[in-house]
């Protein structure tokens, strides 16, 4: 049993230096998830932001190996920028932060089917249970232009480095139980993102938003294999690259509450995992609605 680490990325706002944004997102399946972004200015130039964005994806069915599966995996990100700095010229305005991110992930599977071995056939069960914890220094920066009829904001983000924390508990019953636990840790390769973002005043009462995002992360972890004996595990090095293209639709009220602008709009989310060897891809759509400070 190999287990594959994917990562749902969630933020569909980058933190900004000038606004404070509140976000429930809904998937397919009616689950709620929140995300906020807070920033500071600490004068004309210096501020600083916390982000936090959660997300549980559920996805059943049968795979490669099983009659019938089930995987849960539980995401928290939390990016806290340290300090940055924002200078306008013009309808330009320049703006970078050093960041640092935290991310924990659970991820839950189930598994089972019928097994032919030997001539003897037999119901077998898979259970596999993996923690994960990354921390990471970043570096961000974006340029936005500015009129009274639309504005384009664009910018880059950059991992240092990170470290990737992983532990894994698995278990396989098949005419008997073997069960396999293993911790690693590890430096990780750079990652990045680039992201950008339009906003045009359509009407007195409301505008609307286009964005797009595009993340890269290298990941190198080990994981626990079960053997061709069925009663026995080895562990295996993980090369793999995880890659997150989203892009979303918002429509914001001109009309603010307590200086927050309500907002409604749609994500789509495109999230593929490949190693090499094999590649995975599931997509997912939501349905956006919080409050904003724009205008």
């Amino acid at each position: 049993m190999k287990t594959r680490i994917l990562f749902f990325f969630l933020v569909t706002s980058h933190a900004s230096a000038e606004r404070m944004n509140i976000y429930l997102q809904a998937d397919e399946d009616g689950k709620v998830t929140p995300e906020f972004s807070v920033p500071y200015s600490w004068n004309e130039n210096l501020f600083s932001s916390l982000s936090y964005s959660s997300s549980t994806t559920t996805t059943t069915g049968d795979s490669a190996i099983t009659s019938s599966s089930s995987t849960t995996i539980g995401q928290d990100l939390i990016i806290l920028g340290i300090l940055g700095y924002k200078e306008s010229v013009g309808a330009l305005q320049f703006s970078g932060s050093l960041n640092y991110q935290y991310l924990t992930l659970d991820k839950k599977e189930f598994g089972y089917g019928e097994l032919n071995r030997e001539g003897n056939s037999d119901l077998f069960i898979i259970e596999n249970h993996v923690d994960i914890t990354s921390t990471a220094p970043s570096i961000s920066a974006d340029v936005t232009y500015r009129t009274d009829f639309f504005s384009i904001r664009s910018g880059a983000n950059v991992t240092i480095g990170s470290n990737l924390d992983v532990e894994q508990n698995t278990r396989f019953q098949y005419q008997e139980q073997v069960a396999s636990h293993i911790q690693s840790g590890s430096k990780q390769k750079g990652g990045y993102n680039i992201y950008a973002e339009s906003e045009f005043n359509l009407a007195p009462s409301f505008g609307m938003v286009l964005s797009a995002d595009y993340r890269v992360l290298p990941l190198d972890y080990t994981v626990s294999v079960l053997n061709s004996d069925l009663v026995s595990f080895s562990d295996q090095n993980i090369s793999q690259e995880s890659s997150t293209l989203s892009y979303s639709l918002l429509f914001i009220m001109k009309h603010s509450i307590a200086g927050m602008h309500p907002s409604l709009g749609i994500t789509r989310k495109k999230v593929t995992s490949d190693d090499g060897d094999l590649s995975e891809t599931t997509t997912g759509n939501y349905i956006t609605f919080g409050f904003e400070q724009r205008f």
